[in-house]
């Protein structure tokens, strides 16, 4: 099996740091291949042109578009205009939403759609959003290259307001939306029909797309709801079973369905996650190793001991103490 590339913390250590946070402005001049990572990523188009798929979804991009990617989401953008396309982009560790204290479940199950809500990937921000979403990226990507004191708390907190002003916008939008589909029932209806209309004839004629797209998409959407349950569960006793009983599919379908699109086993995924969450706390809290261990969800101590020095390469204790040791 031939996987799309991976941008993981193996790719970009920093995402396996005690500040899993990665600003950058890029610019694509003809395309970019489909690729995924084990992180959250949003990005605001600045200039230019172009389409991005996210699990198979296009969406126009152009100034002003501001895409939410989530963690082993698959996703490709091809340039369309004459000039290339500049994007702001923030890639993050969901560990990093653990400065909101209290909100950050909150946050997390506004931020992780739901299989229904897939289309929420994208918005179009009109102005004045759109230049304040801009104005605070451009000031985290600042943040993010210097070197000032308590910087780390100065990144956290920029991050934190650019999540909480999307989503409220995204709230407004929707509550907006919602009042005003009364009115819109009949022409819902209407592109309804046409658009199955369409899609037939493209099945008619043969169109590989339309064929061939759906089930790519569908399985993506799956894995990505089920990614979605481990990020704001692992803290509990969660095994295949639990998901089994929880998603109507066979243990056997949702491992394969999770190693065919990640490459990775339930338990390796489940394991890298809490294992973010431990090494976040070891390096931000005074928890005891114990308590850490217990806090990022894993069931007995032996285990925790075991599957850390496994992945990361050291013990708990020297992983904190090298941590100490360097802001010395």
């Amino acid at each position: 099996m031939t996987y799309p590339q991976t941008f993981d913390a193996e790719f970009f250590p920093i995402l396996a740091s005690n500040l899993p946070l990665i600003v950058s402005v890029n610019t694509i001049h003809h395309s970019f291949p489909s690729h995924r990572h084990d992180c959250m990523e949003f990005s605001l188009v600045i200039e230019g042109e172009g389409t991005e798929w996210v699990n198979g979804i296009p969406h126009p991009m152009m100034p002003g578009t501001f895409t939410f990617i989530m963690p082993y989401q698959f996703h490709e953008i091809r340039v369309t205009g004459d000039r290339p396309l500049r994007l702001l982009n923030c890639m993050f560790g969901t560990q990093m939403l653990t400065s909101l204290g209290a909100d950050s479940t909150e946050l997390m199950r506004t931020l992780l759609p739901r299989e229904s809500s897939f289309d929420r990937h994208t918005m179009q921000l009109q102005e004045p959003l759109n230049q304040k979403t801009q104005e605070l990226m451009q000031e985290l990507y600042e943040e993010f290259n210097a070197q000032s004191p308590l910087r780390s708390t100065m990144l956290r907190a920029k991050l934190s307001e650019l999540l909480v002003l999307i989503e409220r916008s995204r709230m407004k939008e929707t509550a907006a939306s919602a009042g005003a589909s009364g009115t819109e029932t009949g022409k819902a209806v209407e592109r309804t029909n046409s658009t199955r209309q369409g899609a037939a004839t493209g099945m008619h004629r043969g169109d590989a797309m339309a064929t061939k797209t759906q089930p790519v998409r569908h399985s993506h959407n799956l894995a990505s709801t089920i990614l979605h349950d481990l990020y704001l569960h692992y803290r509990e006793e969660l095994t295949l079973k639990t998901l089994s009983t929880a998603h109507g599919l066979s243990t056997v379908h949702i491992s394969g369905l999770l190693k065919q699109l990640t490459g990775r086993t339930f338990v390796q995924l489940l394991h890298e996650i809490r294992l973010r969450q431990a090494c976040s706390l070891l390096v931000t809290t005074d928890m005891k190793i114990a308590d850490a261990a217990v806090e990022a969800g894993f069931q007995s101590t032996q285990t925790f001991f075991r599957v850390f020095k496994q992945e990361i390469g050291v013990t708990p204790a020297e992983y904190k103490a090298r941590y100490q040791q360097s802001q010395l």
